[in-house]
């Protein structure tokens, strides 16, 4: 005889299995709903869903359907549009906070008539974001950041020290902010380890006692293991307290900052939805509380302020009359460690050429495509232009035909005709400065491949240059007699290693992105996707894992015995 299992959620908080779907909301009708609750209590709650992510991976199923990263982030743009105070003390019950996360789900502007629609409509562009950053991992992201910024740095009067420039302003180095980021990570991660046990949760628990187990039995866990002061950190992870106040300022806001900012981005979003609007704490992850308590909400902002929040940091730290070299810098530095790269994963008799200057006439001095990859795997060249150029808070949440171009105009300048493709004729023209890759250049006479590569390039972006093709058809990148792709660094890094440990050539991995374009220059004459290639070995490490310094302790000082007749 079985008995029944008794739920552990009191009667006023169970959920009616009869209860109808609520209207569509918009996230501010969300987060006046927010308004007579603790502010605390609501962060903490996000960060803990946060770290409950993972570990309920496979344990609780319900609960993986919820905690998902689009709900999150949706959850939380509510909270900052809201106006929950700290000094607030009214607590959000699992009742209270599954009826929000419900109007999440049904945001106006997303409804549709089939719920399946709606998810999918709402999921897919914050999904397609976290995937991306999740591709590589924090610690990759942030050696990749050191490699092409400081190891590959170039040295002289003209070019400049950034990792010098960044600590004069902001009181620590790059590196030791890197460090930071990366111990942080560590750290969050060390508080989602055993939620599900110190929670009690088992896979045979319902979505309900899920949510009664985070928001209810979670709360004494969560302030004691989610919140954390400049000293706590000091002492957890040794690391020096001057790195921290530092590291914190550089990366925390206070609610009202994070607020202002959310409200002054949030018209960029074009259509009114909220995967087109700027995320506050994608600018700055973490939330300095008045208490002197900072608590990390969301994760993946954090493995965005990688990139995103220390380029930020360091572009406002460059004097106006330092623009110059700080971009030779850049573009340097940029340059070399996409030669390495490249030189690692196609070594002879692949031939991988440098940016070299030439004569076109006797009065026009070349210089040519910043790296060439000529793969006897295929005949078809390869161009990469590499570029600076960072994505704006206006292009991030839209990046449509409009803003592409704006924001990327260096990159489709060197996309044009009268750039990309003189310099191929040029190639082809048997110049003496590639008079030593000449043969293989002659073989490569198939349909080139242009790369324009740019910084923190938004989803799809990139695919959306064929969009833009078909928007504007007297753009001369339209006359194009090459293919042409937008890319981001982080995405060519794991197309060459999937080419390197795979086998093929870099353009049949790269297939795929350029039939995307092709897809949107011309959706009526759609070509499918080819067959999936195999996956990159996971066994062999990214380029960019190569700096394991980054991930070594601080040599924390002890003090010094204060009695002088010690010192001789």
């Amino acid at each position: 005889m079985s008995s029944k299992r008794v739920s552990r959620i009191p009667p006023d908080q169970r959920r009616n299995p009869r209860a109808t779907r609520p209207p569509p909301s918009t996230i501010d009708e969300i987060g006046e709903r927010l308004n007579p609750y603790d502010l605390t209590d609501l962060l903490t709650l996000s960060a803990l869903f946060n770290v409950s992510d993972e570990p309920l991976q496979g344990k609780v199923p319900a609960a993986r359907t919820l905690l998902v990263f689009a709900l999150r982030r949706l959850f939380l743009l509510a909270v900052l549009r809201s106006k929950a105070a700290e000094y607030k003390t009214q607590r959000i019950t699992a009742r209270e906070l599954d009826q929000r996360w419900t109007e999440c789900m049904t945001v106006d502007g997303l409804h549709m008539p089939e719920e399946r629609d709606t998810l999918f409509t709402l999921l897919l562009p914050l999904m397609a974001n976290q995937l991306r950053h999740q591709n590589i991992t924090l610690a990759a992201r942030a050696q990749q950041v050191y490699g092409h910024l400081i190891a590959s740095a170039p040295q002289g009067k003209k070019y400049l020290d950034v990792d010098q420039v960044f600590a004069d302003r902001y009181g620590l180095s790059l590196v030791d902010l890197l460090r930071f980021i990366i111990l942080l990570e560590a750290w969050q991660l060390s508080c989602g380890e055993g939620v599900d046990q110190a929670l009690h949760l088992n896979s045979q628990v319902e979505r309900m006692e899920v949510w009664f187990a985070l928001v209810e039995g979670g709360r004494p866990w969560r302030l004691q293991h989610l919140q954390f002061t400049a000293e706590r950190f000091t002492q957890a992870l040794r690391i020096p307290r001057a790195v921290v106040d530092a590291a914190l300022a550089c990366l925390s806001a206070t609610v009202p900052e994070l607020r202002a900012w959310q409200d002054s981005h949030m018209h960029l979003g074009l259509t009114d939805t909220p995967q087109t609007i700027p995320f506050a704490l994608d600018h700055r992850p973490l939330v300095r509380l008045k208490n002197g308590q900072y608590v990390l909400p969301e994760g993946s902002s954090l493995r965005i302020a990688v990139s995103h929040t220390l380029l930020t940091l360091l572009d406002a730290a460059i004097p106006a009359d330092k623009q110059d070299a700080y971009n030779n810098t850049r573009g340097k530095a940029l340059e070399t460690y996409l030669l390495h790269l490249f030189q690692d994963a196609f070594p002879p008799p692949a031939r991988v050429v440098s940016e070299r200057e030439y004569w076109r006439t006797t009065r026009e001095r070349i210089k040519g495509p910043d790296l060439l990859l000529l793969d006897p795997r295929d005949d078809r060249p390869i161009l990469i232009e590499a570029k600076a150029t960072r994505t704006r808070p206006t292009t991030a949440p839209d990046p449509t035909a409009p803003r592409l171009k704006r924001n990327y105009g260096a990159a489709f300048e060197a996309l044009h005709p009268d750039k990309a493709g003189r310099k191929i004729s040029d190639l082809r023209a048997h110049l003496s400065e590639y008079k030593d890759v000449q043969t293989q250049i002659d073989a490569a006479s198939g349909r080139p491949l242009v790369i324009a590569l740019v910084h923190d390039l938004p989803p799809r972006a990139g695919r959306l240059l064929g969009r833009h093709l078909r928007q504007y058809p007297a753009d001369p990148l339209n006359n194009a007699s090459y293919d042409m792709l937008l890319m981001d660094l982080i995405e060519l890094e794991m197309a060459v290693h999937q080419a390197k440990t795979t086998g093929h050539s870099l353009r049949a991995i790269l297939e795929n992105e350029i039939q995307g374009v092709a897809n949107e220059r011309c959706p009526e004459t759609h070509v499918m996707s080819l067959d999936k290639l195999p996956e990159a070995d996971p066994e062999i490490p990214l380029y960019c894992m190569r700096y394991p310094f980054l991930f070594e302790p601080w040599a924390v000082v002890e003090d010094e015995d204060p009695d002088p007749s010690s010192a001789e």
